[in-house]
């Protein structure tokens, strides 16, 4: 059975809804001879109740749960999820299958394109950035080779990235879920000025969760698997946003022993004792400080093939937005610091300017006024004597001038002198040998 695509899924969630309220199907409206039976009923239970001693009951309003005014006072954010990784370990892939899973599903959801280098992706993109950058123009223009260039095309696609929010606010209102597939350069979002740029953009704004994908089968290495966990906690720690990592193809390879490396240090040292390279006793010590950072992440094992996994992702999607209000508090607590920075600079600054200009104990706007006073005068005195001095400079040059015309107009006419004479020499000639 093919799945719809994700246009489609968004289109029948809206039908369905639709169709509920248009039917009725969901709620039965009572007439009014049946509203009036129940308001009787409902007096004369409550005076029973009165004359009972009993307390009465609560009305309809208060018998509602109180998340249900809840749900409708917060306004529906859809969860953005950045898919990262290292080159090969099939981040569009699980982009694919996860598109897949949720359309399934019935959850609205939107996919954006942020690789500039890729020739055709397995989905259909909200946004794409090659319809905004041209990836081999940058190279050209730029002077650069294949990494250069898409790390150059990410830096100019997020200066435009406010035009991005505001597409996904016209559709936030519809949406559960964005899912952003980035390029295999993970530099982009390792060091690279767009990483932070876009993640930063996105968590002011939306919930947003990163979604590291780890290649399982090539995990098998001990040096590979630290390589990947330190880059996901540099990562981690750089961006300070949920953090969820997937280990992609365990429809190849399990990835047991990566949970138990993680969770189990010991295990993890029995298998680097094997080994007694220079390369084995440096992840052994990395190891260690990768401890309290293995306590805390969340993981889970996907494939992208089979699908197998998607259901788990999705949890772990879930929690990473319920983690997400954490890091939105410091998120606003970072804003006020740095907004109360800019007053205090602004502050200090205007205060410097006032006791600059009150140096002389005179009153602010006299200083300003003698100034621009003095500064006049400077100008048209020096401007009188440039003009003085430039006429005397004109005259010289003029003389001068003269006498080198002069000079070579006499100049020409000694060689015209010249030629005329040599002219008559040679017809004089000619004529005596004719003779």
């Amino acid at each position: 059975m093919s799945l719809p695509p994700e246009g489609d899924a968004i289109q029948l969630s809206k039908m369905d809804v639709d169709s509920s309220q248009s039917t009725g199907s969901a709620v039965d409206v009572p007439d009014n001879e049946a509203l009036k039976s129940i308001v009787e009923g409902m007096a004369s239970s409550s005076v029973d109740e009165n004359a009972s001693g009993a307390k009465p009951k609560a009305d309809a309003a208060d018998s509602i749960p109180s998340s249900s005014f809840a749900k409708t006072a917060i306004k529906k954010q859809p969860l953005c999820v950045l898919v990262l990784g290292m080159a090969g370990s099939g981040k569009t892939s699980v982009v694919r299958r996860l598109s897949t899973y949720l359309a399934s599903a019935r959850k609205p959801f939107h996919t954006i394109n942020l690789d500039p280098a890729v020739k055709s992706v397995p989905f259909m993109p909200y946004i794409d950035i090659r319809d905004t950058v041209n990836y081999k123009e940058v190279m050209k223009q730029y002077g650069l080779g294949p990494n250069g260039g898409i790390v150059t095309s990410l830096n100019l696609f997020s200066t435009m990235f406010d035009d991005v929010l505001k597409l996904i606010a016209k559709k936030e209102d519809h949406l559960d879920y964005i899912i952003f597939d980035t390029p295999g350069q993970i530099e982009v979002f390792n060091w690279s000025a767009s990483g932070p740029i876009i993640a930063g953009a996105l968590a002011s704004v939306y919930p947003t969760v990163i979604l590291y994908v780890v290649d399982t089968v090539r995990s098998n290495n001990t040096q590979t698997f630290m390589a990947n966990m330190l880059y996901a906690c540099s990562i981690l720690y750089k961006y300070k946003l949920p953090f969820i990592i997937a280990f992609n193809k365990i429809d190849i390879t399990d990835c047991k022993f990566a949970f138990e490396w993680m969770q189990d240090f010991e295990v993890f040292q029995d298998v680097l004792a094997e080994e007694s390279t220079f390369s084995s006793n440096l992840t052994r010590s990395m190891s260690l400080a990768l401890e309290e950072f293995y306590c805390n992440i969340k993981a889970c094992g996907v494939s992208s093939f089979t699908g197998e996994g998607m259901a788990d992702l999705v949890e772990k999607l879930a929690e990473g937005a319920i983690e997400y209000e954490e890091y939105r508090a410091e998120y606003e607590h970072l804003k006020e610091e740095s907004s109360k920075r800019r007053e205090e600079e602004k502050k200090k600054s205007m205060d410097k300017f006032k006791a600059d200009i009150t140096a002389d104990g005179k009153e602010p706007i006299s200083v300003v006024r003698d100034a621009i006073r003095n500064e006049t005068e400077m100008l048209v005195n020096n401007y009188q004597s440039d003009s003085g001095s430039e006429d005397e400079e004109l005259d010289a040059d003029d003389i001068e001038e003269t006498k080198e015309i002069e000079s070579f107009q006499s100049f020409l006419r000694q060689q015209k002198e010249k030629a005329e004479q040599q002219r008559a020499h040679k017809i004089r000639e000619q004529n005596h040998q004719a003779e």
